[in-house]
């Protein structure tokens, strides 16, 4: 399987020597309003407004194509890191993705999400691409992000990187398209197909947008500051969603962050802010057709998830 041959590709090829992560007691999953400053007065705008202000900034969907998420399942594996602190990594994340409505996988699960701590994540990133290049960029219209990313993913100096390969599927969570290397179509077992065909209307679709694996890569060293549950919680956010990797989020009280050198953030974990745009992002029905449609309904999601978190109707920002 090729999620499990990068595991054993990064075992191998990886100069890290096992990393310990400061490591952080787990604390509340929702955790408590960031300090204000009393003294400050700031001209709000309505929150709704915001949220989709952030949802256009932050989320990052394969061009021409909805937000995609999790279906079901989601099995964590952490690569080249002490057992101690990749464990806390692991069900740190596998919480968050409960806290969603996905399930976690047990010890023995097939990885689908796979983090590999390295300190040449650009090298790393570089071999996993050359070797797999056409399981990172499969053949099919959306299932990953076009060239100028994938280089973006192999060449950039963030700490941390990421990237998602994802599937059409229909409403049963079946691959609703033939892709390149599947055996023809036998009309005589139509219950044991692959992939169906459902014609959506032009409002409402049958189909929707699944995340079927994902890879980060991040370097610890670059990353000493940061406790282990801002690091996990950094890493849930942008595994879990479709998230630009050149997103400017100084604006928003988010984990997101806590990996800006030139910017102090309070967020030890996930914020609210973050909560409720997860919870949204999997709590949206997802059926428009139209992509401008649908990413109204996914701000709409983020903010009733907002309201069952007590988030404020004029949420502050960081001027």
């Amino acid at each position: 399987m090729f999620i499990e041959t990068i595991a054993s590709i990064a075992l191998a090829t990886s100069a890290l020597t096992p990393t310990v992560v400061p490591q952080a007691t787990p604390a509340q999953s929702e955790p408590s309003e960031p300090h204000r400053l009393e003294d400050l007065v700031v001209t709000g705008r309505h929150r709704d407004e915001i949220i989709r202000d952030f949802v256009e900034n932050v989320a990052d969907p394969v061009a021409g194509r909805p937000l995609a998420r999790w279906r079901s399942e989601v099995c964590v594996s952490v690569i080249n890191m002490e057992s101690q602190s990749a464990h806390f990594i692991v069900e740190r994340i596998s919480h968050v993705a409960r806290e969603v409505g996905l399930r976690s996988g047990g010890p023995r699960c097939k990885p689908n999400l796979v983090l590999v701590a390295s300190a040449n994540p650009a090298g790393e990133a570089q071999g996993l691409v050359q070797r797999y290049r056409r399981l990172l960029k499969p053949n099919m219209t959306g299932a990953s992000q076009g060239r100028a990313e994938l280089a973006r993913f192999q060449e950039s100096d963030a700490p941390i990187r990421w990237w998602h390969i994802n599937q059409v599927t229909d409403q049963n969570g079946r691959r609703a398209f033939r892709a390149p290397g599947d055996t023809p179509f036998d009309k005589s077992s139509l219950h044991e197909a692959a992939y169906v065909s459902v014609m959506p209307s032009r409002l409402w679709s049958s189909y929707s947008e699944d995340i079927n694996y994902a890879v980060a890569i991040f370097n610890p060293r670059e990353l000493e500051h940061l406790t282990a549950l801002q690091l996990a919680d950094y890493l849930s956010l942008v595994t879990l969603a479709q998230i630009s990797p050149t997103a400017s989020t100084a604006n928003y009280d988010s984990i997101l962050n806590v990996t800006d050198a030139n910017y102090v953030t309070e967020a030890d974990q996930l914020t609210q802010w973050d909560w409720a745009y997860l919870k949204g992002l999997y709590s949206a029905t997802r059926t428009q057709s139209n992509l401008s449609a649908s990413r109204v309904e996914i701000a709409s999601s983020i903010s009733r998830a907002a309201d069952r978190l007590n988030l404020s109707r004029d949420p502050e920002v960081n001027p």
